[in-house]
């Protein structure tokens, strides 16, 4: 901004600039996905083929674009339309230059003018200020998007006849295919649908929920309680002391018979004080392959936004598969049977007898067996 009336006074040059620019780049995997497959006779016929299809915008361009919106199924059962197999990296890069100086000038002259007879001498003084200003702002961004081609549909045909496979709904965790829609023979279509395990069973769920979490302050409570930390926690969970000056090292969260969580160490005694602690290992063990159940039915099961397995979709088959959240641990203490009081001991003299009395029990046995085999022979 250089204006005529200051230019009169002073040397004044502001100069302003700022620039932006974006970039999107768009990649995918398609390069050396299958599109067919052929199998040929010694004649030249076609004995089976196998046709790939991958989700597009649109399949009619020339050049097609991959389309990653599909449906989901969540942990909590719900059905939602999202993005899968899609990494998205962004890059911002914000520069700023400013230049700013300040400067002067002083200058004294002196002279005179005569006006009609008379002569009138005169002083001046000069002071001429200078100031430059120069920014310049730039801010550039760029956006990597990698899409991964997924499969939708698969049509087979054999001996002339053609069976269409045909994915509808996708694992929101891991991308797993969980229910596909096949043709058979006689045009009419069946629904095989997958349950994955972790969706049941809470500690196969993925681990990512709370593992690496840190309390600054946890406390706990007599016997060792931790009712204050149930959303955060979960059993198996694994904590570490991050100050190493506390007695308490490392303990582990259990389940109690009345639900509520506690906190263990090695020997499985109740521990209670507070410190910060880290979660090295999560009591959800990152089991998201597992499969507890699939069924094969008549009927779409997409109902209502969730999965509807009832018998009014006409369920053909199910079958299902139970896992055991807890199981039992192995003791170092073995009952006595020479005493009563005795509560028992952990040696390995005393696992020695009591191996070598379970043995003599059945070797008296055995012989007794045998007399009794004689006498009757």
């Amino acid at each position: 901004e250089n204006r005529l009336i200051v230019k009169l006074f002073s040397a004044t040059s502001i100069k302003r600039m700022a620039t932006s620019q974006g970039f999107r780049i768009e990649l995918n995997d398609m390069h050396g996905k299958p599109k067919a497959t052929t199998i040929y006779n010694k004649g030249g016929d076609v004995v089976s083929s196998s046709e790939y299809f991958y989700k597009v915008k649109d399949s009619n361009t020339e050049l097609k674009e991959l389309d990653n919106e599909v449906q989901v199924l969540r942990q909590n059962g719900s059905i939602a339309t999202t993005t899968i197999a899609t990494d998205i990296d962004v890059i911002t890069d914000v520069r700023e230059s400013k230049n700013e100086s300040y400067g002067g000038s002083v200058g004294g002259y002196s002279g005179g003018m005569t006006i009609l007879w008379w002569y009138i001498p005169y002083v001046a003084v000069n002071i001429s200020p200078s100031v430059t200003k120069d920014t310049y702002n730039s801010i550039s961004m760029v956006k990597v998007v990698q899409k991964y081609g997924i499969l939708s549909k698969t049509r087979t045909t054999q001996n002339g006849s053609t069976i269409e496979a045909e994915n509808l709904l996708w694992d929101s965790q891991t991308g797993q295919v969980l229910l596909t829609r096949t043709q058979n023979a006689f045009d009419r279509y069946h629904y095989a649908f997958s349950y994955p395990a972790y969706m049941a069973y809470e500690g196969m769920s993925a681990a990512y929920k709370n593992i690496g979490a840190t309390f600054s302050s946890l406390t706990i409570g007599a016997n060792g309680s931790l009712a204050a930390y149930s959303s955060y926690l979960f059993p198996g969970d694994e904590l570490a002391m991050v100050n190493e000056d506390d007695a308490i090292k490392r303990l582990w969260v259990i389940k109690s018979s009345d639900g509520s969580l506690r906190a263990v160490d090695e020997s499985g005694e109740f521990v209670s004080g507070s410190g910060t602690f880290r979660i090295l290992r999560s009591g959800r063990r990152n089991m998201l392959s597992a499969g507890a159940g699939a069924v094969l039915l008549s009927k779409d099961p997409r109902d209502g936004g969730a999965i509807d397995l009832t018998e009014t979709k006409r369920i053909l088959d199910a079958k299902a598969v139970v896992y055991k959240d807890q199981w039992a641990v192995p003791v170092d203490r073995i009952p006595s049977t020479q005493t009563g009081t005795d509560p028992g001991c952990g040696d390995m003299t005393c696992i020695w007898n009591f191996f070598y009395r379970a043995f003599s029990h059945v070797a008296q046995r055995s012989s007794a067996t045998d007399i009794r085999r004689g006498i009757f022979a």
